[in-house]
């Protein structure tokens, strides 16, 4: 068995291609952007 090596940077710029695809294509049928957010809920600070 040989090892195989990972090229992270290579990954990281095709995921990032495909995200930029899919938001463009999204935007093209739908006309809007999506977006990322984040909800907190309660006041427990997770001590």
């Amino acid at each position: 068995m040989s090892a195989i090596i990972i090229d992270g940077t290579k990954i990281a710029q095709e995921v990032r291609e495909s995200v930029q695809a899919g938001v463009a294509k999204m935007q093209e049928e739908h006309g809007y952007v999506p977006g990322l957010a984040t909800v907190l809920v309660g006041d427990d600070t997770a001590r």
